[in-house]
């Protein structure tokens, strides 16, 4: 995050802002647009979900009445069937017909869980989230002082070997 960050931190500098200040205002601007986006998902959610609360009376309703007229045209096509196939498909219907009037019920608890098990977790994402943002802060005040701090570590004789490669590859990149 620090090296997408260091173009806009650098051009601060360039400006006159200290490096210092520059990334807090790269990490707050990143992280405005992070919990903004979070928050227009989460808003769409409770959207979605409020629509769906308002609207499943009115479905369950209609997949009642549905049910019960398909079952009342199905026993009128069953009454001339011999009656252990007419039993057969009374008993199959009566299971569909349950399983559906349980749909509903069973997508609201699954989504009532997705909604637990995200809020749990939120206590988790907002210290990762707090972590990264002082790491990347940390990262872009000192980001010269890193790189060179990595770059020493590498040999010189591979350390030039990458460099070749890395203007190869941009070469052919490039064209």
């Amino acid at each position: 995050a620090a090296a997408l960050a260091e173009p806009i931190v650098a051009a601060l500098c360039k400006r006159g802002v200290s490096r210092g200040l520059s990334a807090v205002l790269v990490c707050t601007m990143g992280l405005t647009v992070l919990i903004g986006a979070v928050c227009g998902i989460a808003a769409w959610g409770m959207q979605t979900l409020t629509a769906y609360a308002g609207r499943a009376p009115t479905m369950l309703s209609a997949l009642t009445d549905t049910l019960s007229r398909l079952r009342s045209h199905g026993l009128l096509l069953l009454h001339n069937l011999p009656d252990s196939i007419a039993d057969e498909l009374v008993s199959a219907t009566d299971g569909l017909s349950q399983q559906l009037s349980a749909l509903p019920l069973r997508l609201s608890e699954q989504a009532l869980t997705g909604l637990t098990s995200f809020a749990k977790r939120t206590p988790d994402w907002m210290l990762f989230l707090c972590t990264a943002v002082i790491g990347m802060y940390f990262f872009s005040v000192y980001y010269e002082e890193i790189k060179g701090f990595f770059r020493r570590q590498i040999p010189t004789g591979l350390s030039e070997k990458l460099q070749l490669m890395g203007s190869v590859t941009f070469g052919a990149l490039t064209g």
